[in-house]
């Protein structure tokens, strides 16, 4: 094989591998905007009008609820992740970049929903306690 040939193979997965890393960027960037937003709507609407209360259930149930969902997408489904990938690369003894971007893409969603579940603990007034664990 000459060194051309090699140097090609190179060049071209560099600018796949850009490529791949341009489009994480632009979904990381897209999902944080989502959250910021959230977050100044939350704190706007706190700053001019009057606590929103929930339907159906308690504060104390939301809080709950809210810190056991952000405790589950923010920690323990990205480990889960994390791991079957290996498991899956160790088996196979192939870890292919479409795979590797399918992981990635499922951790920026897992840490988003995280994150709406902090921004709706910090819409209801829920106890702090929750409200700060779950953020």
């Amino acid at each position: 094989m000459s060194p051309g040939i090699f140097f090609c193979k190179v060049k071209n997965m560099s600018d796949i591998l850009t490529s791949t890393l341009k489009k994480l960027k632009k979904l990381f960037i897209v999902y944080l905007a989502i959250a910021v937003l959230l977050f100044a709507f939350d704190i706007v609407f706190h700053k001019f009008c009057a606590p929103v209360t929930p339907l159906f259930f308690s504060l104390k149930l939301w809080g709950y609820f809210l810190f056991v969902i952000s405790l589950i997408t923010g920690v323990a489904v990205p480990i889960l992740l994390r791991t079957n990938f290996h498991k899956h690369a160790s088996i196979t003894g192939i870890a292919t970049l479409e795979g590797y971007l399918r992981l990635q893409k499922l951790l920026l969603f897992s840490a988003f929903i995280s994150t709406l579940a902090a921004d709706i603990a910090y819409f209801f007034p829920v106890n702090s306690v929750y409200l700060y664990v779950s953020v």
